[in-house]
C-alpha cells in the first residue's frame, strides 16, 4: 500500500469537522452535517488505491485459484492412498491363501507319507 502524507487540505477540513462536532455539542443537534468539499479526495493517491483495490482483488482471485487447485490434488491423493490400501490387502490376502495352501499340501503330503 502506497503512504501519502496527508496534504493541508487534509488538516484544515479535519479542523472544519472538529469545530462542526464542538458546534453540534453546543447546539445540542443530533442532525449529520457535512460539509461537501472536493479538494479532500483529489488527488493521485485515489488513483494508487484503486490501483492497489485491483490487484488485491486479482491476488484473491489467484488463491482462490490454488485453493481449488489443492483441494483437488488432495482429493486425487487421498483416492489413491485408498487404492493402494485396497491393492495392500488384497496382495496380503493373496498371500495368505497361497501360504494355507501350501500349508495343506504339506500336511497331506506328511499324512500321506506316514500311511502309506
Amino acid at each position: 500500500m502506497i503512504a501519502h502524507p496527508p496534504s493541508a487540505d487534509y488538516f484544515s477540513h479535519s479542523q472544519r469537522t472538529e469545530e462542526i462536532r464542538k458546534h453540534r455539542s453546543v447546539s445540542g443537534s443530533h442532525k449529520a452535517e457535512r460539509i461537501y468539499e472536493p479538494q479532500t479526495f483529489a488527488g493521485s493517491h485515489i488513483s494508487d488505491v484503486l490501483v492497489e483495490s485491483e490487484e488485491l482483488k486479482r491476488q484473491i482471485e489467484v488463491m482462490k485459484l490454488e485453493m481449488e487447485q489443492q483441494r483437488v490434488r488432495q482429493q486425487a491423493a487421498t483416492a489413491e492412498a485408498e487404492s493402494l490400501r485396497k491393492v495392500k490387502r488384497r496382495i496380503r490376502r493373496q498371500f495368505g491363501m497361497e501360504a494355507n495352501y501350501k500349508s495343506e499340501m504339506e500336511n497331506l503330503i506328511a499324512r500321506e507319507l506316514s500311511h502309506g
